[in-house]
């Protein structure tokens, strides 16, 4: 702020009263002066709350040109935010829809399982979107019960009564029939198998579709095909940490090279020493049949003692007839 000196003070009270000649003197910033004079250099730095010139301007030209590109691209923009909702929106809606199909999967999954219906089983496989764990399960489950009767001979959807036995009129299933079914087990294993995929999820019904296969190489007297599928099992379970099933699954395949090779022990090999049989000698005792006749067995070998005649019977006494009194005589007693 600019102050005056004390003759420029006085020169103005003076002009002011009209009693001494007006003086004009320049303000001078006191700030700036210094014993020497004024300084030459001005500082142009703005100070808060000061006003700029020309701001107005700058502001209102920004809000034109702000104007301006909303009504060049403001459409378009606003074309684009509502294209992102309406993909966003529509996933929503595929999402529920994809989960209403997986649970009516589920619920005829349930359905045709408990059931035992092959059949149906297969026919939710191939309902159901390629890869999920509903096609996994019910390609196995229908593959069980094939390879169940194909082991069984019992046909699929009969069972066993009380007795142990089929219903009037349901024979078991022949060699051939055994073998197709079988043939469909198979099928249905390699099927759950080339839809599954590599996720940790998975792992425990590609290890079933797995060890399916090598029980049906096993049946088929494929001792090498079942050692090969039962290592692909125990590899997946490695890969997913199941320690102890891999543990039943190395003891699997052992057993599967003992039946393929089964060795038969010699007499020396034996533990402890052979043992003699037993044999109790039959013969060389009597016996008394029911009507009292008395039988001599011999020993085996022996020629047999000759059964005697059998004693003829002595003839009872004729009855005697009764002696008739005299007459006049009393009977006798």
């Amino acid at each position: 702020m600019g102050v005056l000196g004390r003759s420029g003070v006085r020169g103005l009270v003076g002009c002011a009263r009209g009693t001494e000649a007006p003086y004009h003197f320049p303000l001078i910033d006191s700030s700036r002066h210094t014993g020497s004079g004024i300084m030459a250099s001005e500082d142009k730095r703005p100070v808060q709350g000061q006003l700029v010139e020309g701001a107005g301007q700058l502001e209102s030209r920004l809000n034109e040109e702000f104007i301006e590109w909303l009504k060049k691209w403001g459409g378009y923009v606003l074309m684009g935010v509502a294209a992102v909702a309406g993909l966003y929106a529509g996933y929503q809606y595929l999402e529920r829809e994809k989960a209403k199909a997986s649970d009516a999967a589920w619920i005829s999954f349930n359905a045709a399982a408990q059931a035992q219906r092959p059949e149906s089983l297969v026919q939710v496989a191939g309902e159901a979107a390629t890869g999920t764990a509903v096609e996994l399960a019910s390609s196995l489950v229908a593959a069980d019960i094939h390879l169940a009767a194909a082991r069984t001979g019992i046909p699929v959807g009969e069972r066993l009564g009380p007795d142990g036995k089929l219903p009037e009129g349901k024979p078991l299933l022949t060699d051939e029939q055994r073998a197709s079914e079988r043939d469909k087990a198979e099928g249905l294993y390699k099927r759950a198998l080339s839809a599954s995929n590599d996720s940790f999820g998975q792992s425990a019904m590609v290890i079933s579709a797995l060890t399916g296969l090598a029980s049906v190489a096993e049946d088929r007297g494929k001792a090498d095909e079942a050692k090969q599928f039962y290592q692909q099992a125990i590899d997946r379970a490695t890969k997913a940490k199941f320690d102890d099933l891999v543990k039943a699954l190395q003891t699997r395949k052992e057993s599967v090279e003992k039946l393929a090779a089964p060795t038969l022990l010699s007499s020396a090999q034996l533990p402890g020493a052979v043992a003699t049989p037993v044999t109790i000698p039959m013969g060389n005792f009597t016996g008394t049949t029911t009507t009292g006749q008395t039988i001599e067995i011999p020993q085996p070998g022996a020629a047999p003692a000759p059964i005697p005649a059998p004693t003829p019977a002595e003839p009872a006494p004729a009855p005697t007839e009764p002696v008739q009194p005299a007459p006049g005589e009393q009977p006798k007693p």
